[in-house]
């Protein structure tokens, strides 16, 4: 990661200056988003679809925000534990949420088969309907 984080500087320090924008203004721009995944790239191959221009000018980086602002963004964090995982603290917070959100109750959170249990369970089913319903079809 430091590699990163070196040629992440060596953007914003240049591309900035270009910009009259100092390292930390830079860095909090659309312009520094897109130098962070150039430099991502740099090291670790060609992850992510960024062109120098949107790094380089503001226009550019607003014209990539407006071509994604319809993009279906989904942020999801999960962990998946092994089932004898000792520390049941981190593993209490579903039966918190169940708390604050009663559909989660009777979900199918066993820990079988936590892939399918994560694309096919209860949340899925409760944002999209079942599968093969007229909401979302197989």
């Amino acid at each position: 990661m430091r590699q990163v984080e070196n040629r992440l500087f060596e953007l914003a320090d240049h591309l900035g200056a270009q910009l009259g924008l100092d390292r930390r203004r830079f860095l909090r721009s659309s312009c520094g988003m897109a130098a962070a995944f150039m430099a991502m790239n740099s090291v670790f191959g060609p992850l992510f679809n960024v062109a120098s221009a949107e790094a380089a000018a503001p226009e550019a980086a607003a014209d990539r925000v407006k071509s994604l602002r319809d993009q279906l963004i989904i942020d999801v964090q999960t962990h998946f534990v092994y089932p004898d995982y000792p520390s049941r603290g981190i593993l209490g917070l579903r039966e918190l949420a169940k708390r604050w959100n009663p559909q989660l109750k009777g979900g199918t959170d066993s820990g079988e088969n936590p892939f399918r249990e994560f694309l096919f369970g209860s949340f899925s089913e409760q944002r999209h309907g079942p599968c093969g319903s007229k909401q979302r079809p197989c």
